[in-house]
């Protein structure tokens, strides 16, 4: 996502205008939860032995210098990029808002900013593991979708996928090294879906650290207000419209690279289709949500560019 920021500077004027300023909720939500998000990072230093410990500290190096290069690391555009990118791995994992068989990993910084990874997820089937990167929007802009998109639907084309440099999980404990070959996919929400989230997020979390001046009383309705916060969290719409932009995503992806003869990379979208599938055929949100959903302009603009995907 950092890499985005870079990339797309000019087509992003009018959305960095649009999201000049965030709220007071999401300014709070942004101080409590970013740290922790950051604390999920796979560690570059557990891959001394893998690669050199030189190459390591020089890739450290470099992450420094490219974040230098941003002029919008801190503005409130970023840091509502981040709030989705906490929100969503915290919920993958709390509420399995892409089904009970999804984990899901925070790549270094390194692969955030070279290969454009804010999240992967890992699926567990009966008999493998699945893996999809995701790169995280709050972009309005169509441009910028496009440009996400094309750089995908390049990479289809000749053969080729994303990639981690500094890879481990859970499923795949004595893996530590360079993962190739990641299907991945562009996740996103507007503004108005991302507020929601962080005012119920902040509810939640101010039952687990009330004020010190909160009453016996205060804090029992605290207690209340957050476990109807976290019961909403758990079975919001945001979780069906992650689930249908990664399926028109996988299947329209799935099928490019079937046209163009890669049938083992086709394999790996139709196989992770098939989890988000199965995902969706579980959840259930009201017409009115769906109507909202629909209207997101994220979503619009990642639909919008897949019909004319060929």
């Amino acid at each position: 996502m950092l890499k985005e920021v870079l990339d797309d500077q000019d087509g992003l004027a009018s959305t960095f205008k649009k999201l000049e300023r965030i709220s007071s909720t999401e300014e709070e939500v942004f101080r409590r939860l970013i740290p922790k998000f950051q604390a999920l990072r796979i560690n570059m230093d557990e891959f001394e032995g893998v690669y050199p410990k030189e190459e390591i500290e020089r890739d450290k190096r470099s992450i420094e210098m490219k974040k230098g290069l941003f002029d919008h690391v801190n503005s409130p555009f970023h840091q509502r990029a981040q709030i989705l990118e906490a929100l969503l791995a915290e919920q993958i994992e709390l509420s399995e808002w892409l089904g009970g068989d999804a984990m899901t990993i925070v790549p270094t910084e390194y692969d955030d900013l070279y290969h454009g990874v804010d999240l992967a997820a890992e699926f567990k089937g009966t008999d493998t593991l699945r893996y999809l990167a995701m790169g995280v929007d709050v972009t309005t802009s169509k441009i910028s979708i496009m440009n996400k998109l094309a750089i995908i639907k390049s990479h289809i084309k000749d053969g080729s996928l994303t990639e981690m440099k500094y890879f481990t999980s859970e499923g795949l404990p004595d893996f530590h090294g360079r993962m190739t070959n990641i299907p991945s996919i562009v996740l996103g929400a507007d503004a108005r879906t991302i507020n929601e989230l962080a005012d119920l997020w902040l509810t939640v979390d101010n039952s687990k650290n009330p004020s010190s001046e909160t009453d016996s009383i205060g804090r029992e309705e605290l207690r209340e207000q957050a476990r109807e916060a976290q019961k909403k969290l758990a079975h919001h719409r945001a979780q069906i419209l992650v689930l249908r932009q990664m399926e028109i995503q996988l299947e329209t992806f799935g099928r490019l690279a079937r046209k163009k003869g890669h049938t083992e990379i086709a394999s790996r979208f139709d196989d992770l289709f098939a989890f988000i599938k199965a995902a969706l055929s579980k959840k259930r949100i009201s017409k009115a949500d769906e109507q909202i959903n629909e209207s997101d302009d994220v979503f619009r603009a990642i639909r919008e560019n897949l019909e004319k995907f060929f």
